[in-house]
């Protein structure tokens, strides 16, 4: 058994000593000045040195008798050592002292902690005090040690407590709906597991989250439907389903969902319109159960967990005993280690399964985590370090007035630069995957920001953040590398969409955090916008023949200079513009594909630094007098052969360097031209 759990203030310092903390390798606490002697009656009895040299692999048991502890001595000790404090306490509690019983740790060294310590503490190793949910004061040290097994007794008593906690104290996380999904897995007859239609029945289910993995996974289609509904033996069926049946039995829940056997596979008609329901069977689960470790289905994910700690047993002669746990570890690896670096999270599909649900219960390589709409805890973590905002999806954009008084979409544009990270089996999917997020997030916007139809969603945008939205660039041209996008084989979206190509885009610093002034040219207007062949609301994609309509000034450039990688690819392309008379105005270009470059490419200034604010139209044209030079950023279109002399299609980015009072005139004047961008 071991544990990560940590109480930040209970620590060891091992190795340093200064003139506050002259006490050896001890527990510590800065809040009295020390007593005479190097160590505290109770890390006395500790084999710190033995334990400070073990590997991870060994573990040691001793016993610390509190009748062995000269009374004085601890007393002495209790407000300086945090270890002594607490064998203090617990003799109070034995003793049946309640009263006098003063919690142990402090509010400073807790906040410490949720602010990330103090300055240079990362270079210290630390000795934490970790115990189990049986242990006396855990209410107030929320400490629990992690055990091999993820579902071994305590385990499973932890996660029941999150379970508890969530559904008696947080009014966000309830579910206001629980129909069932069209079909279920029905585990009353365990081990047989019977395939369930259902029709408007109500009830608590566990939906899963999970990686299929390239090995054949059992599957229901329609040569299997009917058999799947007579019902199959659990041991036929993949480790993590077995894993996921396992864990649903042990909370006391009836009903699993698992897409791969609810949704009839290679059924076109079948998927359509149970996908289209996928993002309410996550929400409305009454908890949805991650299998974070597994990279395929074969896997399972209650795997053990290979952590260490050290035993600490506190026993009274009156029969009594405590029992804690040590952990060594580097005050940097609390802070910084990473949750979320498992095999699940490298998939497009997942990231609206861990969004949308209310509750998610994550089996990681290391431990467990749980995710509310309230709270993060990690297993090995104290649950008042985790407390606080989420990453869910009520969490990403501002509610009710806020809404309109902030600029909510930078929290789009982050979640679209971690999105475009993931993979995909299939490129089809890549607007499908998040269709779920995307309706949440539309009916969770004010009606009083919606178009006539609504919030209106463009292929990965929305339509009242343009032109932001279509400021998109592939990664790392911004620094002057070659784009590593690539065209899909089949059509995913318009080319203005960062849907529309394979590979990870992000949206610059300015567009994000909306902090860096930049403001729409005056002269733009976007008109409307066509989704050809989308159904609702487009969410799930849309069809070739998709463009927006667009008054737009065109600005001709000229072939500049042109810099090439050592493999002869396009990295850069620095271009004047031949209309405006400032020759020092240039434009560098992000193309979105390499090597993509001809005569015919033009630019559409979109926006503008705001410092200049006058360009955007936000003051007077003639009073408004500007005070220093301004830039510009837009795309670089090119006009579709056979189409039109009205149609275009995006190439890439560009951004200009500053441009002079009279050139930054002449752009946001320029003559409009009514487009349509495919």
């Amino acid at each position: 058994m071991s544990t990560d759990l940590v109480l930040p203030y209970n620590r060891v310092n091992l190795n340093t000593r200064d003139e506050t903390e002259d006490i050896g390798d001890g527990f510590v606490s800065s809040k009295r000045a020390k007593p005479p002697g190097s160590l505290c009656p109770v890390c006395n009895k500790l084999p710190l040195r033995e334990l400070a040299q073990s590997s991870s692999e060994l573990s040691l048991t001793f016993e610390t008798n509190l009748e062995s502890l000269p009374r004085d001595e601890l007393e002495a000790w209790a407000g300086y050592c945090d270890l002594a404090k607490l064998c203090q306490d617990l003799e109070k509690y034995w003793g049946g002292q309640r009263d006098q019983i003063d919690l142990y740790g402090d509010d400073v060294f807790k906040e410490l902690c949720e602010r990330g310590f103090r300055e240079g503490s990362d270079r210290r190793e630390r000795w934490l005090i970790c115990g189990t949910v049986e242990s006396p004061f855990f209410n107030k040290t929320a400490g629990s040690a992690v055990h091999p097994d993820p579902l071994a007794g305590p385990s499973i008593a932890r996660i029941r407590h999150w379970i508890e906690t969530c559904s008696s104290r947080h009014s966000q996380c309830r579910i206001l709906n629980n129909i069932l999904p069209t079909r279920v897995l029905d585990l009353a007859k365990f081990p047989t597991i019977v395939l369930c239609e259902v029709t408007d029945e109500q009830g608590p289910y566990i939906a899963l989250s999970h990686c299929w993995g390239l090995a054949k996974t059992f599957a229901t289609t329609k040569s299997t439907f009917n058999e799947r509904k007579l019902g199959f033996d659990v041991n036929d069926i993949p480790a993590t389903f077995q894993d996921a049946i396992t864990v649903t039995r042990a909370l006391g829940i009836q009903y699993l969902w698992i897409d791969s056997l609810c949704i009839i596979q290679g059924d076109a008609d079948d998927w359509a319109r149970e996908a289209s329901k996928m993002a309410g069977v996550y929400a409305n689960s009454y908890l949805t159960v991650a299998a974070s470790n597994a990279a395929g289905d074969d896997e399972g994910f209650l795997k053990p967990r290979e952590v260490s700690h050290h035993s600490l047993k506190i026993v009274s002669s009156t029969g009594h005993s405590a029992q804690y746990y040590l952990r060594k570890t580097e005050l940097e690896a609390i802070v910084t280690s990473a949750v979320y670096a498992e095999p699940l999270d490298t998939r497009a599909w997942t990231l609206q399964e861990a969004l949308l649900p209310k509750r998610v219960l994550r089996f990681n390589s290391k431990e467990s985590a749980w995710e509310c709409s309230r709270s993060g805890i990690r297993e090995s973590w104290p649950d008042a370090n985790n407390a606080g905002r989420t990453y869910k999806i009520e969490n990403l954009w501002p509610k009710g007035a806020a809404f309109e008084q902030t600029w909510p979409f930078g929290e789009w544009y982050k979640l679209v630069e971690g999105f475009v990270n993931r993979s995909l089996t299939y490129d089809t999917d890549r607007l499908p995957s998040i269709a779920g997020i995307v309706s949440k997030l539309s009916d969770m916007a004010p009606s009083a920001l919606s178009s006539p139809s609504g919030f209106k969603y463009c292929a990965g945008l929305w339509w009242q953040d343009m032109p932001s939205g279509l400021l998109w660039a592939a990664e790392g041209t911004d620094e002057g590398e070659t784009s590593k996008l690539k065209k899909p084989l089949k059509y995913l979206a318009p080319t203005w969409s960062w849907a529309s190509l394979n590979g990870a885009t992000y949206y610059p610093l300015a567009v994000i955090e909306n902090t860096a002034g930049y403001a729409p040219v005056r002269s733009v207007t976007f008109n409307d916008v066509h989704l050809e062949g989308a159904t609702d609301g487009g969410y799930m994609g849309c069809q070739p023949g998709t463009y927006l309509s667009i008054s737009a000034p065109l600005l001709k450039i000229k072939s500049g200079t042109v810099k090439k990688n050592y493999f002869g690819a396009v990295d850069e392309m620095i271009f004047p513009f031949p209309e405006l008379p400032d020759e020092n105005l240039l434009g560098t270009a992000l193309l979105d594909l390499p090597d993509k470059i001809d005569d015919d490419i033009i630019a559409f200034p979109m926006m503008v630094s705001a410092a200049k604010r006058f360009y955007a139209g936000w003051h007077d044209h003639e009073t408004a007098q500007p005070n220093n030079r301004v830039n510009f950023v837009g795309l670089l279109i090119r006009r579709m052969k056979d189409d039109g002399v009205d149609t275009y299609e995006r190439v890439g980015m560009f951004k200009t360097t500053p441009a002079t009072d009279k050139s930054a005139r002449m752009i946001c004047d320029w003559p409009v031209q009514d487009i349509k961008l495919y």
